[in-house]
């Protein structure tokens, strides 16, 4: 609570006015947070050939990363809780968020991809999520060395390829 004060510019106790503890906190911003990622991982647009299909991918991943950056510190603070204590209200919360927005990209695959034995739609989705989540955590931190629009445009690039449309 004490970084969190520090980064708002507001003294470690006005915090705890307002918010009994820091899973109290995450809980309460979670949510608009996770409405403005929600909607943007959502969004996702049918992927297909063509040179709109390909900036239509490219604006998503763009919006998508734009996301992930501005609520960095957030999304950051959530992954420690859910590493520490998986049962916070806010990690549940995320974790049943990240279900929904796989599910809508495991779809988004399956309109594309061959059934095949060797591809499942929901593994992919998953990954794909991750790679966007730790790509965008990277450049949040610092430790990668990109803007965020090369993020974006490497992301859209590569879900061309595995779904076989780039």
């Amino acid at each position: 609570m004490a970084h969190i004060a520090k980064a708002a510019g507001v003294a470690h106790g006005t915090l705890y006015v307002y918010f009994n503890d820091k899973d109290d906190l995450l809980a309460a911003i979670q949510g608009d947070v996770d409405a403005e990622l929600r909607a943007a991982l959502l969004a996702m647009p049918e992927m297909g050939a063509g040179d709109d299909a390909r900036r239509a991918i490219c604006r998503w991943a763009e919006t998508v990363c734009d996301v992930f950056q501005r609520h960095g510190a957030v999304l950051q603070a959530l992954a420690e809780a859910l590493n520490h204590d998986g049962q916070s209200p806010a990690g549940r919360a995320a974790l049943k968020s990240m279900r929904v927005t796989t599910a809508h990209m495991a779809d988004r695959f399956r309109a594309v991809c061959e059934t095949s034995s060797d591809f499942d739609p929901d593994i992919a989705a998953l990954c794909l999520f991750a790679l966007i989540e730790g790509g965008n955590r990277a450049v949040f931190r610092g430790e990668l060395d990109v803007t965020v629009p090369e993020l974006a445009a490497e992301l859209a690039r590569f879900l061309q390829r595995v779904a076989g449309t780039g």
